[in-house]
């Protein structure tokens, strides 16, 4: 698989492939490297202030070695502003099926609130030599790559209140479009991720889906729609309440965290909570829709990185026994794209519910909470 990260300046390119190439084990290059090798050399009359020209001689180069790499069958990382909006033109559809692309943009109120943090994200993983921010510049170069991503229909993250490396590594390895909680058009649902405590420490209660209803025996959180007049807490806890029934009382939202779309392009709002003083052995499964359930201990879930896996083809031997199994029930809508995988003894863990796993697990979500 090939990913491409592109967008503007000083968005965290260089930090995401690194972090991606630790996930993964897959090497990545950095297109300013490449650059100041074509400078250095004289193949080019071009300097580093030409960013925009340079983006259009150097890419032919790069589209190349793209191609070459599928055709060896060797997957790569680039990353750079030296992406152009319209790289789709390169390739033939037989390679743009092995090709993933996620540009990165800032608001124009992030980058005035955020200077000095945008500075210190930027020597991270190298230390750019007398690197001043030209504020106006940077918005503008922000607002011309959304403008292109929308235009050439790019996938394109938004940095606007928060950076997170971790949602946005998520999105890239999952093929995950950006979401907004103002887009009216996605279906909404709501999941609880409870958390109990057991004798070893804290713990995350499980569900295993029932074998009549879609997606049989898979892993997930218990939720469902949002009702209309329902807020996404109360979905949550009211779902919790008809599938394991726990009582509302003994439910103890810690945070609701941003939304993550599903493969059904519904935009489903994950809410983290404790289960206080409540004896799980004691649960009242809903026959028809809850197989099971189990407890994943946070201490294992810290301990043990993803497995990532490409679903271009769901019946390859490469992928566990457990991940084919549940693949077959997705013939008529399709799968494609990659997935983050765990194995927790008999369970195998994909999906929306191991992007939930991941971002409870990288993320500063358990922060400051008292568990």
């Amino acid at each position: 698989m090939i990913y491409l990260i592109g967008g503007s300046s000083h968005v965290g390119k260089t930090l995401l492939a690194q972090k991606l190439m630790e996930r993964t084990g897959i090497p990545y290059l950095s297109l300013d490297h490449l650059k100041m090798g074509f400078i250095r050399t004289g193949m080019t009359q071009l300097t580093v202030e030409d960013d925009y020209e340079m983006r259009y001689w150097m890419w032919p180069f790069v589209a190349e070695m793209i191609k070459t790499a599928i055709e060896n069958d060797q997957s790569m990382i680039i990353e750079g502003c030296y992406i152009p909006s319209e790289w789709k033109d390169s390739f033939t559809k037989a390679y743009l099926t092995h090709i993933r692309c996620l540009f990165l943009v800032m608001t124009e109120s992030y980058i005035r609130d955020h200077v000095s943090d945008i500075k210190d994200y930027a020597n991270v993983i190298e230390k750019r030599l007398d690197d001043q921010i030209d504020v106006e510049r940077l918005i503008a170069c922000s607002r011309e790559f959304e403008e292109e991503c929308k235009e050439h229909g790019i996938p394109c993250y938004v940095i606007d209140k928060l950076y997170c490396p971790e949602d946005i590594l998520n999105a890239i390895l999952t093929k995950s479009d950006p979401i907004s909680e103002s887009d009216l058009s996605l279906r909404r649902a709501a999941v609880l991720i409870p958390i109990v405590r057991e004798k070893e420490g804290p713990a995350l209660l499980m569900e295993v889906r029932s074998l009549s209803v879609w997606q049989p025996g898979e892993i997930c959180f218990p939720g469902g729609h949002v009702e209309a007049g329902e807020s996404s807490v109360e979905t949550a806890l009211r779902e919790t309440n008809e599938e394991l029934g726990i009582p509302v009382s003994y439910v103890k939202v810690l945070k609701e965290m941003e939304p993550e779309r599903h493969i059904t392009d519904m935009l489903v709002h994950p809410v983290l909570a404790e289960i206080d003083s409540y004896d799980i052995e004691k649960l009242s499964l809903q026959k028809e829709e809850v197989g099971g359930v189990f407890t994943l201990p946070l201490a294992w879930l810290a301990s043990h990185e993803p497995a990532v896996y490409d679903l271009s083809d769901p019946q390859s031997e490469k992928l566990p026994l457990t991940l084919r199994q549940y693949l077959k029930n997705y013939k008529r809508r399709g799968t494609g794209g990659t997935t983050l995988y765990w194995e927790y003894g008999a369970y195998g863990i994909w999906g929306l519910t191991a992007r939930l796993l991941a971002r409870i697990r990288e993320h500063d979500c358990l922060s400051g909470l008292k568990l």
